[in-house]
């Protein structure tokens, strides 16, 4: 039954393409520099490298149902090996997705890299992924690419790692897409690659597919076409690696201050003193001499 119903939701959502309400353009984000574990147990404090944004009702526009009711957060990295992606979605009813798609509830994230397929004149490529109650059934799923495909976590090729996991207020999700991925799909559609630098930008519309209540809102840009690169409503902008921190070289220990040398210390006797000590040599020789007289004396 749960099946039959997600099929009519889907049906639905793909013929009814007019916005519910316009929103607030979410604009410019820092895309800042740095790596994460992608192993599905994601924390904001994990992700603290990050400048977080939220998708909600504030900055989405709904062409399917009512406003956006549940909250998506968006924390974003790039490294030279490709992007990263992770963050918690607060959803009080959560549909799961059937093996092998995003039939429930999902994250999409279409991307213009460079804003290369913006410039062609092109759609952005959409990447999907649904809460899967198997954990064993990761997959993210490619669309409006000229390889429109289905890619399970850990493929060894790819590099790709997709994680998603229930949570206590809804579910959350963290994944890895390398460049060469990402450039394999753009240059054939936008006839260029891009090259991840400080300064570089990537256009996204971030997408909630709400099954559970049949609804479904993205970051589109103020009076949109929807679906075109040039309608995405938020803009990455790549910051530069930190710098290394500075290094100071171990100072040295201060040697210590020697104390002085304990030395004996013999005082020189005084002129007075030299003097008495003649007298009294003088003293006593003389004593001596007396006394050898008297007793030759007697002895004569």
């Amino acid at each position: 039954m749960r099946k039959i119903l997600s099929i009519v939701i889907i049906a639905a959502m793909l013929m009814m393409c007019v916005p519910f309400a316009v929103s607030a353009k979410v604009g410019n984000t820092n895309l800042n520099y740095g790596t994460v574990t992608i192993d599905g147990n994601f924390s904001a404090n994990k992700w603290s490298a990050a400048a977080p944004l939220t998708v909600d009702a504030s900055n989405t526009i709904s062409w399917v149902g009512g406003p956006m009711e549940a909250s998506v957060s968006v924390y974003a990295l790039w490294d030279e090996q490709g992007l990263y992606f992770g963050g918690e979605i607060q959803d009080s009813d959560v549909l799961p997705s059937e093996p092998g798609g995003y039939s429930g509830d999902a994250f999409q994230i279409s991307l213009d890299i460079g804003q290369i397929l913006q410039n062609a004149g092109e759609r952005g490529i959409f990447h999907s992924l649904g809460i899967q109650e198997d954990e064993s059934e990761q997959i993210l799923q490619i669309q409006e690419s000229f390889n429109d495909r289905i890619l399970k976590d850990g493929e060894e090729r790819i590099k790709i790692k997709i994680k998603t996991k229930t949570t206590a207020n809804g579910w959350s999700y963290e994944l890895f897409m390398p460049w060469t991925l990402l450039n394999a799909d753009v240059s054939e559609k936008g006839g260029s690659a891009f090259t991840p630098e400080a300064g570089g930008k990537i256009d996204a519309l971030i997408c909630y597919l709400d099954r559970g209540i049949a609804g479904a809102s993205g970051t589109f840009a103020e009076g949109a076409d929807m679906w075109a690169a040039g309608d995405h409503g938020a803009t990455f902008v790549l910051q530069a690696k930190p710098a290394p921190p500075e290094v100071t070289a171990p100072q040295p220990p201060e040697a210590p201050v020697p104390t002085p040398a304990q030395t004996s210390v013999t005082t020189a006797p005084s002129t007075g003193d030299i003097s008495v000590l003649i007298i009294l040599r003088l003293f006593v020789t003389a004593s001596m001499g007396i006394i050898v007289l008297k007793r030759r004396k007697n002895i004569i």
